[in-house]
């Protein structure tokens, strides 16, 4: 039975996805499915996609699912292979629950649905990338948060968990950099933030990276089998370039082409640390704006304060002036002032 068969019939614990997620694991699913794998499932909520991926992949092994519910521990499973760990996914201890779950194997498929918080999916993917096997696949859903600001996200938010995967696409071609850092080093900024880091060997693992409508794929694989390999040239007839020989290049390797790293590589890095100097000025700046804008809230609540005072005092004056008594005692106010002149 097909995974999107297996949904439609579904009527055990809870299951919610959107269609796009359901065509594309249809798709990417199908090359595990008679495999004895191990998956994880980061933020399983009710458990529902726990039941279906049991009764997909009939040879997996083991089936794991973090939850920070507490209520999670409530939930019933028909299938033994699915095991459970109630715990936030940034703790080492449920780090170290879920290896001891999977009997210190590491997993063919990870699935990332739990805060979808921006610094939380980083952090995720920082701590379970490495559990991932060559192979592998690390799926991250519902990225459309990655967009939205209570999610930590928005377009122009340079660590939202959108720009930290679009740096990761940097790391997939580091070949080509031709500047003396390593791969981390565009992820610099996330590492400082987050107070994280991952192995660099382990970003030299990261094969690919699809993309979907909210939703993103990362393969893993051995270094070796990521790099662009050798140019391989074949044929006999070259029309086009005809005054040059097509098989110089043949069997050579990108570092053969000897260029040097230049001004372009130099100047695009002075460019990025200007603008994060004017990020750093802009939020320095907007700090302050917000300072004003407070201290002019409170004086506006002041001048208010003494205007309402002021127009008690005017009311209660209009009141005196009146009055029965005020009116009684007017001959007296100017017998005083008319004694005043005499002494």
């Amino acid at each position: 039975m097909n995974l999107i068969d297996i949904i439609k019939n579904h009527d055990k614990n809870v299951f919610d996805k959107w269609e796009l997620y359901i065509n594309v694991y249809e798709d990417i699913f199908s090359r595990y499915k008679e495999l004895p794998i191990n998956i994880l499932e980061i933020g399983s909520q009710n458990g529902g996609f726990l039941d279906i991926m049991a009764k997909y992949f009939k040879n997996a092994k083991n089936i794991i699912g973090i939850e920070i519910n507490e209520k999670f521990k409530d939930v019933e499973f028909e299938d033994n292979r699915i095991k459970t760990v109630v715990g936030d996914s940034e703790d080492i201890s449920t780090k170290d629950k879920v290896l001891e779950l999977a009997e210190g194997e590491k997993f063919n498929i990870i699935i990332d649905d739990a805060s979808h918080v921006s610094s939380n999916i980083i952090k995720n993917f920082l701590m379970y990338f490495p559990l991932l096997k060559e192979n592998g696949i690390y799926i991250i859903e519902d990225l459309h948060t990655s967009y939205w600001k209570e999610f930590e996200g928005g377009i122009y938010e340079k660590y939202s968990s959108i720009n930290f995967l679009k740096a990761l696409v940097d790391i997939i071609n580091y070949e080509h950099w031709r500047i003396n850092k390593l791969r981390g080093f565009v992820l610099r900024y996330f590492y400082e933030k987050l107070n994280t880091i991952i192995d660099e060997f382990e970003l030299a693992k990261i094969k690919s990276i699809t993309f979907f409508n909210s939703l993103a794929i990362i393969e893993k694989d051995i270094e070796s089998n990521n790099v662009i390999g050798k140019h391989i040239v074949r044929g006999n007839y070259s029309k086009v370039d005809e005054n040059t020989n097509p098989y110089r290049l043949n069997n050579t390797f990108i570092h053969d082409i000897v260029m040097t790293p230049g001004e372009y590589a130099k100047s695009v890095f002075e460019l990025e640390e200007e603008i994060d100097m004017l990020r750093d000025r802009l939020n320095q700046e907007q700090n302050k704006v917000r300072e004003l804008q407070d201290r002019l809230n409170q004086e506006e609540n002041k001048v208010k304060e003494l205007q309402d005072r002021l127009n008690q005092t005017e009311n209660e004056l209009v009141m005196v002036y009146l009055s029965k008594s005020w009116r009684l005692t007017r001959p007296i106010r100017k017998l005083k002032r008319f004694i005043r002149r005499f002494i």
